[in-house]
């Protein structure tokens, strides 16, 4: 499964609407389609996320279905600041473009530095 920084973004942006103390899991969170590879991905990118330390929180083994049980408690500093980087639709979306030119994905960290330049620029740092 390739990683998928939109679904990161959202998955990040929800935690965020939780706020502190309310714990997002795999059954609180829908994106458009609500089936087996859609929440599969999720508990994957969740997993990225807590390898990265964007987030604090777990996964599970099987709930009796072909996906990973998870919960995310809270964002980190390291996760609000890359949320911070891509919050702007503007500049996700010029992120996004600029990333098209290298196959349209790259490190986390290369996002961030790419989406931060691109802000620099807009507010006429760059």
């Amino acid at each position: 499964m390739r990683r998928d920084l939109d679904l990161i973004r959202e998955i990040l942006f929800a935690v965020e609407a939780n706020g502190p103390g309310v714990q997002l899991d795999s059954l609180g969170f829908h994106r458009d389609r609500d089936d087996d590879l859609t929440i599969a991905a999720s508990g994957y990118h969740v997993d990225l996320m807590l390898d990265a330390g964007f987030v604090v929180g777990q996964t599970f083994g099987s709930n009796g279905t072909a996906y990973l049980d998870w919960y995310v408690a809270r964002l980190t500093h390291d996760g609000a600041d890359y949320l911070d980087s891509v919050r702007s639709p503007e500049v996700y979306r010029q992120t996004k473009k600029g990333l098209a030119k290298v196959g349209g994905s790259a490190g986390l960290a290369v996002v961030k530095q790419l989406a931060g330049s691109i802000s620099a620029q807009l507010i006429g740092l760059g």
